[in-house]
C-alpha cells in the first residue's frame, strides 16, 4: 500500500512541478512579448515624430515658395504684396 501512496505522491509532485514550469515559461513568454510590444511602440512614436517634423518642414517650404514667387512677380506694388502676405498668414493660422 505504501508503494501506491508513494507513487501517488510522486505523480502529484511531478504534476505540480510541470504546472510550475509551465507557469514560469508562460511568465517569461509574457515578459518577452511585452518587451517586443514596447520596442515597437517606441519605434512607432519615433516615426510619428518624424512625420510631424516633415509636415512642419513641408509647410515652411511651401510658405517660402509662395513668398518667393510673390517677391519675384513684377507689376505688383508693395500694398498688393502686403495684402497677399496677410491672406497667406491667415490661411496658415487656420490650418
Amino acid at each position: 500500500m505504501s508503494y501506491l501512496g508513494a507513487s501517488l505522491t510522486l505523480r502529484l509532485g511531478l504534476t505540480a512541478a510541470a504546472l510550475g514550469t509551465a507557469a514560469v515559461l508562460s511568465a517569461a513568454l509574457l515578459v518577452g512579448g511585452l518587451g517586443e510590444v514596447s520596442a515597437r511602440m517606441q519605434a512607432l512614436e519615433a516615426a510619428e515624430r518624424r512625420i510631424d517634423r516633415y509636415s512642419v518642414l513641408s509647410t515652411e517650404a511651401a510658405r517660402y515658395l509662395v513668398v518667393a514667387t510673390e517677391a519675384v512677380q513684377t507689376g505688383l506694388g508693395p500694398e498688393d504684396r502686403a495684402v497677399r502676405a496677410c491672406a497667406l498668414d491667415r490661411t496658415a493660422r487656420l490650418t
